[in-house]
């Protein structure tokens, strides 16, 4: 309906971990689906790289991420198809290019390691 306004909030939640050398994301979105959207990702630590957490935390992340999306595409693609009788889906557009990352200074504290 045309001026009336409405929001909502949906909360992702990222629960990460390390172990051997592996670290995994899970990215949850909660919705008002009676569960949430769960994807996972992972980072695998090569023996010839340098041992950087926070690009572990990274690499996981966004392939969590990137997971819920298409996930979430899916389901937003399967309901349209419901709601619409089969004959519209869903067309995911191509992002804008990101912004550039911030960088943490060279002698930051141990920035995206896990607290003892």
């Amino acid at each position: 309906m045309p001026g009336r306004e409405r929001a909502t909030t949906w909360w992702v939640e990222l629960v990460l971990g390390e172990s051997e050398g592996v670290t995994t994301a899970e990215a949850r979105l909660r919705t008002r689906r009676p569960t949430p959207l769960t994807e996972r990702g992972e980072a695998r630590l090569s023996p010839r790289d340098k041992d950087v957490p926070l690009l572990g935390l990274e690499v996981a992340v966004a392939r969590a991420l990137t997971a819920l999306a298409e996930r979430l595409a899916a389901c937003a693609d399967a309901d349209l198809g419901g709601a619409a009788h089969g004959s519209a889906s869903v067309v995911v557009l191509e992002a804008e290019a990101p912004a550039p990352c911030p960088r943490a200074p060279d002698d930051a504290p141990a920035y995206g390691r896990y607290p003892s």
